[in-house]
């Protein structure tokens, strides 16, 4: 009995997460990535607000035309890298199902499926902050002032201090 109510519990999650993975079939346009740009939402892994944000904001930096074209090379190098990681996720989602649905589960395959589904949901994150790392190293530092004074105030993913906020986290469905 534990077992069938562990199975349809793993199996709900699952379908809750596919379904949120799935949600967006176009992606983002500024970002490529699921989930209606919600990272505010993570639903589907979409980049979200705190990104969108963060790219806002540099554009509205003076740039010179060289940094313009090595941020849109940056820009453009991620969306391809975040298109291939939400394919791999999305065929890991599918695969987890195909363990789930079967009778009796293996527990043991469907704990290294949801392992993996964590780990590249982790990696869409780490090429976020990535790009976004690289972005700011092309910047002068008057322009990372003025990029950090037009942030939400202690953002961590920014550097900031607080500890709450919504959207960061490979969780936050």
């Amino acid at each position: 009995m534990k077992k069938q109510i562990v199975s349809i519990l793993v199996i709900t999650l699952v379908l809750v997460a596919s379904s949120m993975v799935l949600a967006d079939p176009e992606g983002c346009g500024k970002c490529g990535m699921r989930g209606g740009c919600a990272m505010g939402g993570m639903h589907g892994e979409g980049m979200g607000p705190m990104h969108h944000d963060f790219m806002d904001h540099v554009a509205q930096l003076n740039l010179d035309q060289n940094q313009q074209a090595v941020i849109k090379d940056i820009q453009l190098r991620t969306k391809k890298e975040m298109i291939r990681k939400r394919s791999d996720l999305q065929i890991a989602m599918v695969e987890l199902q195909e363990t789930l649905g079967k009778d009796p589960v293996d527990m043991k395959a469907a704990e290294a499926k949801l392992k993996q589904v964590e780990g590249l949901r982790t990696a869409v994150h780490l090429a976020m902050l990535k790009e976004q790392e690289e972005i700011k190293s092309k910047l002068t530092p008057d322009q990372v002032k003025q990029l950090r004074a037009g942030q939400a105030p202690g953002c961590p993913m920014e550097g900031g201090g607080r500890q709450e906020h919504r959207g960061h986290g490979p969780m936050h469905q």
